[in-house]
């Protein structure tokens, strides 16, 4: 009898951690009091996802934050790096091509010269025109790649943070980030790995889609809690996030992902103690069975021994079924902010677009599964991406999937339920990966002219733009998507 309770109550471990891991957070309501940031100045529009649903956080003051980019309005656009000069925005699409064709030129000789970094300028400016976009994308590489040339951390902005944090927190970089923490150094390591993994999936898909992302021009920077309260903290004074059930976001005003360390989440923390709790109980039984054995009682022995070793057992199993979930949560969440990271830094989307809900948490969610699985990540994979595809195939038993020109032509979550924001993002990386194995070159095509764009869209506008691209929404069935 003693055995089977330690069974049940393992298992219901092991169900605490699978709501934690996988279960819809709590969202702002339609029509509840939004989140108000502080002033004097407004915080940085956040890309936020609760292990595995984001809802958008509204600005005092402001207009709605658009969830589906990390900047709802052009002031409060990331500014260009230092040395990059804008365009005029009256020249011709001729004059603005062959200012473009010059740049290139003068920043090979400029290259010749090892004149790197007013080279490097020259081809950032002329990214900016269509025309050349491949051209200079591919010079900006081929100068990334020479001997000695290296992406560098932005060490003022580091210093400052580092100052602001406090000297429990070290310095950890990579060759394309830099990781401020001050959770165990193992699993810092392991979460640097996965972010330059990220990286490398990110740029091979980029590649596959033919968008000419450009290398970030700074190393990217990540903050990672080892204790969530001191994340949410943070949060609250640095960016102005206040929900409580924000367990990662990418800040754009600031340029940074900021997460915590999932181990450490009361969650986690109370299925642990559950399980220590068992062990008890099971060294109760071993105990009964020694002086069971001292009675003579050897069959009554030999039973609680039995029920002590299966429940030990499983309790084992559990308790490394929740480590596991800790790990998947924080590696998922971390990879997803990292290509809403990645994205605003290379030109794949770029600040003060309009980008639909589906297509910004598409291209984030579809990486999630190369850090859940522990290889590649990204659409051209399936790995790590079940309980997204699970969501979907009970969305559509159940009648319930959004119709697809609602999904396309979606701008934002801000209004949406919790259990509304969990079907979006899994009908969102379903749809892109749909696009993306149909044909990766128009879904790039897509995603550029989205960026070329100027000016606000309508939900007629996206629906439109989309059926150019793709032909009639009502023909994609993401129930079968695998």
């Amino acid at each position: 009898m003693g055995g089977r309770i330690a069974l049940i109550g393992a298992g219901a471990v092991v169900a605490l951690v699978a709501w934690r891991a996988a279960g819809p957070a709590p969202s702002v309501a339609s029509g509840a009091q939004a989140p108000r940031h502080r002033a004097p100045p407004p915080p940085a529009d956040v890309r936020d996802i609760p292990a595995s649903a984001a809802l958008a956080v509204e600005a005092s003051g402001a207009a709605k934050a658009d969830p589906s980019s990390p900047v709802a309005d052009s002031d409060r656009a990331t500014p260009p790096p230092a040395n990059h000069q804008e365009r005029s925005t009256d020249a011709s699409p001729i004059a603005a091509g062959t200012l473009a064709r010059e740049d290139i030129g003068r920043a090979r000789a400029l290259i010749a010269e090892r004149q790197f970094i007013d080279a490097e300028a020259l081809l950032r400016r002329a990214w900016e025109s269509p025309e050349h976009r491949a051209q200079a994308a591919a010079d900006l590489w081929s100068l990334y790649r020479r001997p000695g040339f290296s992406i560098k951390a932005d060490a003022e902005q580091v210093s400052q943070l580092l100052r602001r944090l406090g000297p429990e927190f070290r310095r950890h970089e990579t060759p394309g980030f830099v990781v401020l923490s001050d959770a165990p150094a193992r699993w810092v390591e392991e979460r640097a790995a996965q972010l330059e993994r990220a990286r490398s999936d990110f740029f091979r898909v980029m590649k596959k889609m033919n968008v000419h992302a450009r290398p970030h021009q700074r190393k990217l920077l990540c903050v990672l809690f080892d204790d969530p309260e001191s994340y949410r903290r943070f949060a609250r004074e640095e960016d102005g996030v206040t929900a409580e059930w924000v367990a990662g976001y990418y800040a754009s005003r600031a340029n940074r992902v900021v997460s915590y360390n999932d181990a450490r989440d009361p969650t986690i923390e109370q299925a642990r103690a559950q399980a220590e709790a068992l062990l008890g109980r099971v060294a109760k039984w071993r105990s009964d069975a020694h002086e069971a054995d001292r009675r003579g009682d050897a069959a009554g022995a030999t039973r609680l021994r039995k029920s002590a070793d299966d429940a030990e057992a499983e309790i084992k199993r559990a308790t490394a079924r929740v480590d596991a979930a800790a790990r998947a949560s924080a590696s998922a969440k971390l990879v997803h902010e990292a290509v809403h990271l990645l994205a605003y830094n290379t030109g794949v989307q770029r600040p003060g677009r309009e980008y639909p809900f589906w297509l910004t948490e598409g291209l984030a969610t579809s990486f999630e599964g190369g850090a859940a699985g522990g290889g590649a990540g990204g659409p051209d994979r399936s790995a790590g991406l079940e309980s997204r595809r699970r969501t979907v195939r009970d969305l559509a038993a159940s009648g319930r999937l959004a119709p697809i020109e609602a999904l396309v032509s979606a701008r934002g979550a801000l209004a949406w339920s919790a259990a509304e924001a969990e079907s979006m993002y899994a009908q969102s990386a379903a749809l892109f990966r749909v696009l993306y194995r149909r044909d990766p070159l128009a879904l790039g095509q897509y995603l550029q002219t989205l960026g070329d764009a100027n000016g606000p869209s309508t939900p007629n506008d996206r629906l439109a733009l989309f059926v150019e691209a793709f032909g009639n929404p009502a023909s994609i069935d993401l129930a079968s998507e695998r």
